[in-house]
C-alpha cells in the first residue's frame, strides 16, 4: 500500500524512486528482511504489469504505471463506497427482553410480535429493517 500511495503522490519517476528508497529504508529500520521487502516490491510491479520499470526505468513506463494505479485506486474507492452504502441501508432494531431459554428462542423467530400494531398493518414499512431480540441478563440487585 505504501508503494500505491507513492505512485499516487509522485508524478515524476525520480520522485517515486526516492520515495521507494525511503520506503525500503523504513521497512529495514522496522526489521523486515531484505528479501521480504524486495519480494513485495517485485510483486507490486508484477501486479501492475510494470516489471520493465525496475529494469529499464523511464518516465513513459512510469506514467503507464500511474494510470493503472489510479484506475485500481478508483475501483477500490467505488467498491468501498458501495459497501458503505449497503451498510447504511441496513437498519437493525434491537428489542430488549427478559425472556429466557425457549421463550427467547421463539421470540427471536417471530420478532415482529413485539412491534406496535401499526407495523403489523403495513408490512412494507419494515422493508430493509432487521429486528433482533436481545435477552437482558438478570443481575442481583446488590451489585454495583
Amino acid at each position: 500500500m505504501a508503494l500505491v500511495r507513492a505512485v499516487l503522490c509522485c508524478s515524476q519517476l525520480n520522485d517515486f524512486q526516492e520515495e521507494q528508497q525511503y520506503i525500503e529504508y523504513s521497512f529495514l529500520f522496522h526489521q523486515f528482511s531484505f528479501n521480504f521487502i524486495h519480494q513485495h516490491i517485485e510483486d507490486f510491479f508484477l501486479d501492475f504489469n510494470a516489471f520493465d520499470l525496475s529494469s529499464y526505468p523511464d518516465q513513459a513506463t512510469y506514467d503507464e504505471l500511474r494510470r493503472q494505479v489510479r484506475q485500481w485506486n478508483q475501483q477500490k474507492r467505488e467498491e468501498r463506497r458501495k459497501r458503505l452504502d449497503e451498510a447504511q441501508k441496513q437498519c437493525i432494531w434491537y428489542i430488549h427482553s427478559r425472556l429466557k431459554g425457549f421463550a427467547l428462542h421463539n421470540a427471536k423467530q417471530n420478532s415482529t410480535q413485539f412491534l406496535p400494531r401499526s407495523f403489523h398493518d403495513d408490512v412494507n414499512s419494515l422493508d430493509g429493517i432487521k429486528i433482533e431480540i436481545v435477552g437482558i441478563p438478570n443481575y442481583p440487585l446488590n451489585t454495583k
